[in-house]
């Protein structure tokens, strides 16, 4: 068939004649796949996690005179903010077996990961969005 034989009047007619039935197909489609994604779609779990007394209101650390990650105790590492040398934290300094073993769990979780879909690595990253958005404030609060 050679285009310029067809019957063009024809076509708009027929197409005409269906126009509603097209249109109900096509708004039955758009509310069909919004409804699948909706159900289908996880809920975004939230998570509860004790946020750590430096970043509660009125929280006074204290201000180191010579800052430094070694204290009095070398077994520890001072943790401190580099602009007001406000210590933050002590934690104790990792072993070469603590190193070792930090490896093979981060070797086995990337594994674990590895095997994951992408909309689950999705639903992880937006959990991990909402968490930060709600706490933002707290975090904005602390980082000055």
């Amino acid at each position: 068939m050679v285009l310029e034989d067809t019957n063009w009047q024809s076509i708009a007619s027929s197409l005409h004649s269906r126009l509603p039935l097209l249109l109900l197909a096509l708004f039955t489609s758009l509310i069909g796949y919004f409804l699948l994604r909706f159900l289908l779609t996880p809920p975004i779990p939230k998570i509860d996690i004790p946020l750590p007394r430096q970043v509660q209101s009125g929280w006074k650390g204290e201000t180191l005179s010579n800052p430094s990650i070694q204290g009095p105790d070398p077994s520890k590492i001072q943790c401190y903010c580099p602009a007001t040398g406000q210590l933050i934290d002590t934690v104790v300094a990792a072993t070469s077996a603590d190193v070792d073993l930090a490896i093979e769990k981060a070797k086995a979780a990337q594994f674990k990961w590895r095997q994951t879909t992408f909309s689950q690595r999705v639903l992880v990253l937006k959990t991990l969005l909402k968490f930060i958005l709600e706490h933002q404030g707290l975090t904005a609060h602390f980082a000055f």
